[in-house]
């Protein structure tokens, strides 16, 4: 992989296993994971739980695979394109889904304050943004 650098929508806690293999196809360490950037509001940040997720397009799919498969923070519903959930299964997940002791929503739980974390200054991606930026700021004559 040629390039100079590699900014990406995600967080490192999140994708720890492709940030290094980036790493290694690139030769270089320059490669920023930088969201979530905004906060979540503190009346927003005391909700959460495991998402439904249906893999219908190429990036669902590997959005299904890293967070249903490899994380286990979401329950999938449907498979496929135009897959329409039972509605009865789909209201049991989501019910399920609202307890505490719910496997899937502890870890989503748990990913929710990694990614808080991330964006809080002096977390991950705060230090990914000053980074690029100052990789950024020394390219400039």
């Amino acid at each position: 992989m040629k390039n100079c650098a590699l900014v990406l929508n995600s967080f490192s806690e999140l994708h720890t296993k492709s940030f290094d293999a980036l790493k290694g196809i690139s030769k270089h360490n320059r490669i920023w994971g930088v969201a979530p950037l905004v906060p979540v509001q503190a009346g927003n940040s005391q909700r959460g739980g495991p998402t439904t997720m249906s893999s219908d397009k190429s990036d669902q799919f590997h959005n299904k695979k890293l967070i249903v498969d490899e994380v286990r923070a979401a329950i999938p519903v449907c498979e496929g394109l135009g897959t329409i959930p039972d509605s009865v299964k789909l209201a049991r997940i989501l019910a399920d889904s609202l307890q505490l002791n719910c496997p899937e929503r502890i870890v989503w739980m748990r990913m929710r304050d990694k990614a808080l974390n991330a964006a809080e200054q002096g977390g991950s991606s705060c230090k990914a943004l000053d980074d690029s930026a100052t990789h950024i700021s020394d390219l400039i004559p």
